[in-house]
């Protein structure tokens, strides 16, 4: 029986059709299969069945489509005659291209086993996005995180998404069944011109809070804040409604500004001109309107001025000098409120606008350099029990080392504050670059609350708490060992060198340890001595674990620090350095060494 063949073929894409008698009438026998599994068969439009297909047929001309998950639909038409057999075989070469308008919708496909049935995900780049298919508003709301997720019947399908302030995108997609597809759309902000002019010229523009230069400039549709600034004039603000590809106008003209003064004060209120630092000073801050000059006169109790500052020429609405409340010899002035009377005027007046405030000396407001490493704020291994002034803050950068490998380090950051002057909270944390297991850390944190005495005291103790946790197995940050510890250190100032001050502290507390899924509980003895003044703090601490076990048992090693902090001149940097040791009988010593950079004010 002869055969005949025939093959159509489109951008690689190929369909083979035989054809063969059947030696009799009032049959047509249908037989299709394609080169690549999962695919289905329309004819003339209508879905007939999966891959391989045997099925009849009627006479005539009739459409026949393949449908590949992830390749082009391949279509043939074929005249079909009574009495034959048609086999038709799709071999597929070039993978599915799909329309889209721009490169504002992107789609991508994958196969599925879902038979009958395409699945979709649709995303928005933005927010909010109102997604439309075919005549069907509002399906759901998309964004980059929040998806619509559904089934779609095989076929073309209108796609749109709707959003506020953008323009409407849309785009006809052809979906075919055991299909997944991921489409996301970008819509187009809708955009306007915003024209700007301003007089005089040199006035500072904002626009929405960023500067902006005279002339013209694309905007979103939508309102916009526009400011005029400009030193002796008055600030005008306008709002500006700008349209889809239309330019909007703002012209502006400032007006000048009557001569006047406001915001007098001291950034500190209450200082201490002892203090090192930035904390031994204070600053008279006060803005002004318009171009002039000035003179503060800085007074005692008594009216006697103690200091002046004059500003010869307004530039600028702020205005500032830094009052280090010390006398013409240079010592810090008594104790006591100092009042400060400004007297400004425009240029060319003859009478002043007078203002005043008000601010206090007070030595026993006493900072003194300090740390906070392993949240322990004072030395490294003694929490000092006296808390520094309210709002006294302490931050530092430190690397810790042992000095057997230098590879073995931990860097980190730790910060200190003291709470209304009786109680000071730390927190640390720190990444261990060694030891196992790798990317470990430490975290800490800790509350010192203050039960007797100050800086300025004799004796000083307080009730401390401390959290602190590390992942290492062998951390190179000291005082790491993961568990709870609450002690009661206590000092005594003993030794008064000229403004220097020896003190020795102690501080007996007990630590739940927890590590590696173990527990104990032990007791916990610190110690410490230390020479602080002004500028710097230089001492010694140390730190010994016990047993409650046959009495007190010394559970080694013992962990040892000495330290040095000094502060640079008149600004807030303070540098540390740092020397340790493990200490146990019968063993070599095992060293370590630390640096560290913070500020305190």
């Amino acid at each position: 029986m002869a055969v005949a063949q025939d093959s159509f073929s489109a951008d690689g894409n190929k369909i083979v059709v035989k054809t063969e008698s059947l030696g009799k009438t009032g049959i047509i026998e249908l037989q299709a299969t394609c080169e690549v599994n999962g695919s289905v068969i329309y004819i003339d439009t209508n879905y007939s069945g999966a891959l391989p297909y045997l099925g009849s047929i009627q006479a005539g001309q009739h459409y026949f489509e393949f449908s590949v998950p992830g390749y082009d639909n391949l279509g043939v038409w074929l005249t079909v005659r009574d009495g034959m057999k048609y086999s038709i075989t799709c071999d597929p070469k070039a993978e599915i291209t799909l329309f889209a308008p721009n490169d504002r919708v992107s789609v991508a496909s994958n196969p599925t086993l879902n038979a009958g049935v395409a699945t979709i995900d649709v995303f928005c780049k933005t927010d909010g996005g109102i997604l439309s298919i075919d005549k069907t508003d509002d399906v759901g709301t998309i964004g980059p995180t929040t998806s619509y997720s559904s089934v779609i019947a095989p076929g073309s399908h209108y796609l749109k998404i709707d959003l506020n302030g953008y323009y409407s995108l849309g785009i006809w997609i052809v979906f075919y069944e055991k299909t997944h597809y991921l489409i996301q759309f970008d819509p187009e902000r809708m955009t306007g011109y915003l024209s700007l002019d301003v007089s005089p010229a040199d006035s500072r523009l904002t626009v929405d809070g960023v500067t902006a230069g005279i002339g013209v400039s694309e905007r979103k549709t939508g309102h916009h804040r526009v400011v005029a600034r400009r030193f002796g004039y008055e600030d005008k603000e306008l709002d500006v409604l700008v349209r889809d590809a239309t330019t909007s106008f703002a012209s502006i003209k400032l007006e000048k500004a009557a001569f006047a003064i406001d915001g007098l004060g001291f950034s500190r209120s209450v200082f201490n001109p002892r203090n090192a630092g930035v904390a031994g000073s204070t600053k008279l801050e006060f803005r002004v309107s318009s171009y002039g000059s000035g003179r503060a006169d800085i007074k005692d109790a008594s009216g006697k001025i103690v200091a002046s500052f004059d500003f010869p020429d307004f530039e600028t609405w702020s205005q500032s000098v830094v009052w280090n409340g010390r006398g013409e010899d240079g010592s810090p002035l008594p104790d006591g409120l100092y009042t400060v009377s400004l007297a400004a005027k425009s240029v060319g007046a003859d009478g002043a606008i007078l203002a005043t405030a008000e601010a206090t000396i007070d030595s026993s407001l006493v900072i003194r350099p300090f740390g906070a490493a392993s949240a322990v704020p004072g030395l490294l291994y003694m929490p000092d029990p006296s808390p520094d002034p309210a709002g006294t803050v302490a931050t530092e950068a430190f690397w810790f080392s042992s000095l057997d490998s230098l590879s073995d380090s931990a860097f980190g950051l730790c910060a200190a504050t003291s709470v209304d002057g009786k109680a000071t909270i730390a927190v640390q944390a720190a990444a261990e670059l060694a030891g196992s297991p790798a990317n470990s850390g430490d975290i800490a944190a800790s509350a010192l609350i203050g039960l007797l005495g100050d800086k300025t005291t004799a004796v000083g103790g307080a009730f401390f708490l401390r959290l602190s946790y590390s992942s290492a197995s062998s951390p190179s940050m000291p005082d790491s060992l993961s568990g709870i510890e609450a002690s009661l250190p206590l000092e005594a100032s003993f030794v008064d060198l000229g403004g220097l001050d020896l003190r020795l502290a102690l501080s007996p507390g007990a630590l739940f340890a927890f590590s590696s899924g173990a527990t104990s509980y032990l007791g916990l003895s610190r110690a410490a001595l230390w020479l602080e003044g002004n500028a710097f703090k230089t001492g010694l601490s140390c730190e010994l674990p016990f047993a409650f076990t046959n009495g007190l048992s010394p559970q080694w090693p013992a962990y040892l620090a000495a330290e040095g902090r000094l502060m640079f001149g008149g600004s807030p940097f303070v540098a540390a350095v740092y020397a340790t040791a493990e200490l146990s009988p019968g063993s070599s010593a095992s060293l370590g060494a630390g640096l560290g950079l913070g500020l305190l004010f």
